[in-house]
């Protein structure tokens, strides 16, 4: 079974810069993993997404809360969660990537980054060739929790109906190229049990531009309202790098 994982990062520390951390997590850090046979050989998918805020000149607006102390979300896609778990033990990785995983957390990152175990579910796909997307994307990313008057079965129900409402409208599909739901996956076992008490989802938007998606805002917004905890959601506007 495809196993997925996407990894929040938040920062940077005092005297580190922000453009130079991201450079270090999405240049330097996934060549450094890229060296290693097992990493080569696991992930059918390695993709990064650098966080712009408004001192990268992107000020649009976004569904929830703009998380400008995000700084690269990265995703890891592999066609079992046992191949994942094992390359995590290969001797090669311990000895080369597991000392710059820890280097970032203690000298980039301002706090421990989270994980999310998800499932992905491919909701729009304008290319029709079923890939995560290309180098350079603009992508909207929403991570939404649910009301607590509103269960998990309820939630997902109305999140894939908004899908199809928004598929309808021709102003959503002028700028949406692609969007996924990665649900979170929660609970004993799950690579990060207490994930699903964040978040129920994270939807991700391939977009021709931020401010075209901004426009119907409203109107998702006040739909959301029947499901979605505004206070406890947030989004990050970021571009892109695909790795693999």
């Amino acid at each position: 079974m495809t196993f997925k994982d996407i990894l929040v990062t938040r920062g940077p520390r005092p005297g580190v810069g922000r453009r130079d951390g991201q450079d270090y997590v999405i240049e330097k850090h996934s060549a450094l993993a890229m060296t290693v046979p097992a990493i080569r050989d696991l992930f059918t998918g390695y993709v990064m997404y650098r966080v712009l805020t408004p001192a990268d000149g992107v000020d649009a607006d976004a569904l929830h809360r703009r998380a400008d102390d995000l700084l690269v979300v990265v995703e890891h896609s592999c066609d079992d969660r046992a191949g994942f778990e094992a390359t995590l033990e290969d001797a090669e990785y311990l000895a080369t990537v597991r000392p710059d995983e820890i280097y970032m957390s203690t000298e980039i990152f301002s706090v421990p980054p989270t994980v999310y175990e998800v499932a992905e579910e491919t909701v729009l796909d304008d290319a029709g060739d079923g890939a995560s997307g290309d180098d350079g994307d603009l992508v909207v990313i929403d991570f939404l929790r649910r009301r607590p008057d509103v269960d998990a079965a309820g939630f997902r129900a109305a999140l894939a109906a908004e899908a199809e409402w928004l598929g309808a409208d021709a102003d959503y599909r002028a700028v949406a190229r692609r969007r996924v739901h990665n649900l979170v996956q929660g609970g004993e076992g799950s690579l990060n049990p207490g994930a699903a008490d964040l978040h129920d989802a994270i939807v991700t938007t391939t977009v021709t531009d931020f401010t075209g998606l901004a426009a119907l805002y409203d109107r998702l917004r006040a739909r959301q309202a029947e499901y979605v905890d505004a206070d406890s959601s947030f989004s990050a506007l970021t571009r892109r790098k695909v790795v693999v």
